[in-house]
């Protein structure tokens, strides 16, 4: 079976639910004199982080998948979990001197989110003493997903180095990338994926256009969340006809939608890791993110091979 190495947040997650919308409570006019206060009719925790959700997935899909990542004095739990689950943990860095990342999520009626987050002992790096020579010249892919910004930077060098297929997924960490290291971080990339308001702050971020930034990867996928997802194959060589829309699954119940995204990159990989086209892989990631946004908190679903395949016909593509 394929190598797989992710990199990102390890984190719990502190779900709450606020049940009315955001937008009744926010003042047009106000917007620069916020003084706004939320009541959660809910608390829960839950282990989270890119990182974490992501190996969860691929290890409900029978992986084994090696984690890059710090965690916090307070991880062991977590660890131990992540252990139960056959994961490599053998590459996380423990950090003794601050508490594992932390995200504080309120959700609203509409499945908005508001998240503040405390990254703790991910800023401590979890390649120090990364060794990937193992890796070169076997079947690997990586996935490079929200986290440590520095560490991030260095894994792309490194697995270009190294002949190591990438993901690109940078995530919530935009704010943190300056033009020329995000432009070195994509480029080469064998997939560049976001949301379709990260790709935007992407575009901003590099003052390039989408065909530009497709001259610097090999793929595109830009996720829509309930409208699916859309893909530029073949990137360097973009036009109107490598351009694929990939719909959602019909008829899911949205119970908490924190981590879908996540899944859909496990789905993702595990077809990868199969040698599957980039549209089935995505039409398979869509399908693991709505058994997650089925469930409360980002690892708790549970995978049903018949509903996988009932699920996967009711998928449309342009």
């Amino acid at each position: 079976m394929m190598n797989i190495l992710v990199n990102g947040s390890l984190a719990i997650d502190r779900i709450m639910q606020f049940e009315d919308q955001f937008e009744k409570n926010i003042l047009p006019d106000q917007l620069s004199n916020l003084n706004l206060s939320f009541t959660a009719k809910t608390l829960n925790e839950y282990f989270g982080g890119t990182a974490g959700n992501i190996s969860y997935g691929l290890a409900k899909l029978g992986h084994k998948p090696t984690i890059i990542a710090s965690i916090g004095s307070d991880g062991h739990e977590y660890l131990k979990n992540l252990s139960k689950l056959e994961i490599d943990i053998s590459k996380i860095n423990i950090v003794d001197t601050d508490k594992t990342a932390g995200a504080y999520i309120l959700t609203d009626s509409l499945s908005n989110q508001i998240t503040f987050f405390y990254a703790g002992a991910m800023l401590e790096t979890s390649i120090k003493n990364l060794q990937l020579n193992s890796y070169q010249h076997t079947k690997t892919i990586a996935i490079i997903s929200a986290g440590n910004v520095n560490d991030m930077l260095s894994l792309t060098n490194l697995y270009k180095t190294h002949q190591i297929p990438y993901i690109f997924d940078p995530g919530q960490s935009l704010p943190l990338w300056n033009k020329n290291n995000l432009l070195e971080a994509i480029t080469g990339s064998n997939i560049l994926i976001s949301n379709e308001y990260e790709f935007g702050l992407i575009k901003n971020i590099l003052s390039n256009s989408e065909i530009e930034i497709s001259q610097l990867t090999e793929n595109i996928i830009i996720t829509l969340g309930k409208k699916g997802s859309r893909i530029i194959l073949n990137a360097k060589d973009s036009n109107q006809s490598n351009i694929i829309k990939i719909g959602a699954c019909s008829n899911i119940k949205i119970e908490d939608p924190t981590g879908a995204g996540d899944a859909f990159r496990s789905g993702l990989i595990d077809q990868l890791s199969r040698n599957q086209s980039l549209i089935d892989a995505s039409k398979f990631g869509t399908t693991c993110a709505s058994f997650c946004i089925e469930s409360k908190g980002p690892q708790t679903y549970s995978l049903s091979n018949n509903l996988i395949k009932e699920r996967l016909n009711t998928i449309e593509i342009n």
